[in-house]
């Protein structure tokens, strides 16, 4: 089932156990598995897909695991022969909403670093009724396992070593202020742009624990000093650092006396997780709330003074979006961009097979042309000093 265009859905996800396939063997990064087949990847023809369209979808499949490994990929086939298991779940998803589908990339990252071996893929064979379906190593299912892991996490920033920011403050309380702050952060010996100035734009460390084990993410996509676009969209007085901390553990009153913390103002994904973790898994960009600043990536919490008639800003209102689309799309650009063209359009695609997550950091730029997929286009607005992300507009097919 899917989310349509404002959010709402008919069904949820769904959890599936198949064996592990043999290795491929030496494959680098691109690491491959089989198409998507009916509503999911498990290589069992289903409702809606016909066993020519399966068999077109692997050798689609085939041809882009020789052309990008130079590897045979008789295993795809037997994708579900072997020793161990695979989870395969499957989430709705708008694909004219750009923020989902780039969250759907997120939530790939995240399950081929928590569960490992991951392939992920849309699946739009049932109408308007679009999911997204991941598979991986493991038992349990990947989206559970994303949202566990982000709503048990903790944020810090990342500086360069010895870094201080250019204008020091001169009022006492900021002085402490800042001490404090120098004193949270993560210090790095490498660092993805120039020397900041100030801490604004400073990447992100989100910190949690998966299987035991200790597990660190770094978000700098904002600060990236390469040749790729930034896609920086978030601008004013707020730091990646807030917003990263706002999606995850929401924010909070100033405390009034008597208080040791501020009532809570705006829910984030631990609250989400806490209040409604069945239909958060089940549908997880559906779990739209009140927001305060974020990444700008959610169009359903986008506006401009035009469109609205005011700023919700200047009245101190609140605009409603998922935080969960917001963080997993920061996540989901870390290693990819979509492409930008002209005066603030950017464009997407949503690939139609299971992409190891190599391969899908390519597909969702339009990187690879043979690839069942559907093109959409987006304006950027521009909402004060912000840039917002927009509903798309689907292109035609040629």
């Amino acid at each position: 089932a899917t989310a349509n265009r404002r959010g709402t859905s008919s069904t949820g996800s769904r959890v599936a156990l198949c064996p592990i396939a043999a290795p491929v063997g030496a494959v680098g990064a691109c690491m491959v598995g089989g198409a998507i087949a009916g509503r999911g990847l498990s290589g069992v023809e289903g409702v809606g897909r016909s066993r020519a369209a399966g068999a077109e979808e692997r050798l689609i499949q085939e041809r882009l695991i020789i052309g990008f490994t130079g590897t045979s990929a008789r295993s795809v086939r037997g994708r579900c022969e072997g020793g161990g298991l695979m989870a395969e779940a499957s989430i709705p998803v708008d694909l004219a909403n750009p923020g989902q589908v780039f969250a759907c990339l997120g939530f790939l990252e995240a399950a081929d670093m928590l569960c490992g071996n991951a392939e992920g893929g849309f699946d739009w064979s049932d109408g308007a009724n679009t999911v997204f379906s991941i598979r991986t190593e493991g038992e349990e299912n990947p989206f559970k396992v994303a949202l566990s892991f982000l709503s048990n996490s903790e944020v810090k920033a990342v500086a360069p070593v010895d870094w201080r920011p250019k204008k020091e403050p001169e009022k006492e309380d900021s002085k402490k202020k800042l001490e404090a702050e120098l004193a949270e952060q993560e210090n790095s010996d490498e660092f993805p742009g120039a020397w900041p100035d100030t801490s604004m734009a400073m990447p992100v460390q989100i910190t949690g624990r998966n299987d035991e084990k200790t597990i660190k993410v770094v978000l700098s996509h904002w600060v990236d000093d390469s040749s790729r676009v930034t896609f920086k969209l978030y601008s004013g007085n707020r730091s990646a650092q807030e917003i990263v901390r706002a999606m995850l553990i929401g924010t909070r009153e100033k405390p009034r006396k008597g208080q040791n913390r501020g009532d809570l103002k705006t829910k984030g994904v631990a609250q989400l997780w806490e209040d409604r973790r069945d239909e958060m898994i089940e549908r997880p960009f559906d779990m739209i709330t009140p927001m305060g600043g974020s990444f700008n990536f959610d169009p359903r919490g986008a506006w401009t003074a035009i469109d609205a008639g005011y700023s919700p800003n200047n009245q101190d209102h609140q605009v409603e979006a998922s935080p969960v689309v917001e963080i997993l799309t920061a996540w989901g650009l870390e290693y990819t961009r979509p492409y930008t063209f002209g005066n603030l359009r950017v464009r997407y695609v949503a690939w139609g097979v299971a992409l190891p997550l190599a391969l899908a950091r390519v597909a969702v730029a339009g990187g690879i042309e043979v690839l069942p997929q559907r093109s959409f286009h987006f304006e950027l607005g521009i909402s004060g000093k912000n840039k917002v992300v927009t509903f798309a507009q689907e292109e035609n097919q040629t």
